[in-house]
């Protein structure tokens, strides 16, 4: 999804690759619990779609996203900011349109992230977080 704020990104003028990194991405939909803290929503799985999930969101809850990255630890990639987080163009079939002029793009405020460490697990963990209150933006998510 393109960044409303920033324009299309541009490609290096280089074709060479200075370091390839295998990420491991996750994304929690977390709303706001009765204790003040932002909880997962639960997912359902549902033995007639295998590999698929369904959560129901509460309304008028506030929510953010989490997102984590983890990688292995390498002095090549240094995570120490997270510009924009864009989400929009929800669809319910795997194909992709590409869209120029969506309305329902959407750039979510964000919280500053974090590094997570775990005992015994050298990799590196970063987790940042940005706000999704439906009730405060127009939008059709």
């Amino acid at each position: 999804v393109r960044s409303v704020r920033y324009g299309q990104v541009q490609s290096p003028s280089s074709a060479q690759v200075h370091a390839r990194h295998d990420l491991l991405v996750w994304f929690e939909i977390c709303e706001l619990a009765p204790n003040g803290e932002y909880v997962p929503a639960v997912v359902d799985h549902g033995t007639e779609l295998p590999c698929r999930g369904l959560h129901l969101l509460h309304q008028g809850i506030q929510r953010r996203i989490r997102i984590t990255i983890v990688h292995e630890r390498t002095d090549d990639l240094t995570w120490r900011d997270v510009r924009e987080l864009v989400v929009g163009r929800i669809r319910n079939t795997p194909e992709s349109e590409d869209e120029e002029n969506d309305s329902s793009v959407l750039s979510l405020g964000l919280f500053p992230g974090d590094y997570l460490e775990y005992p015994g697990d050298d990799r590196t963990v970063f987790r940042f977080e940005a706000a999704w209150d439906s009730s405060l933006h127009n939008s059709v998510l």
